[in-house]
């Protein structure tokens, strides 16, 4: 368990990270930002309402996200590319 609990403190926010990414690939739609909540947000809203470095962070997860949709990845995938994640660091 210790090692197990080393490992998530080392990547927490990758994986985070990593999962909002799943959620906008599988759930996500081309103007809006699925939140953990299901809630969806208007990217437009977002864009006036964030500072600038947030909205240049949303901006490139958006583009993850077109890409990984480009690339038709499953969740089989995702969960490989976790792993990856998780041992990496």
């Amino acid at each position: 368990v210790g090692d197990q609990m080393k490992l998530l403190q080392n990547c927490w926010s990758e994986l985070l990270v990593f999962d909002h990414i799943f959620r906008q690939v599988q759930y996500g739609k081309e103007h809006s930002l699925v939140l953990v909540t299901g809630q969806e947000v208007d990217m437009s809203t977002l864009a006036t309402q964030a500072g600038s470095i947030l909205n240049n962070l949303v901006l490139r997860a958006q583009e993850l996200v077109l890409n990984l949709h480009a690339l038709q990845m499953d969740r089989q995938e995702f969960v490989t590319l976790k792993f990856l994640i998780l041992f990496s660091l």
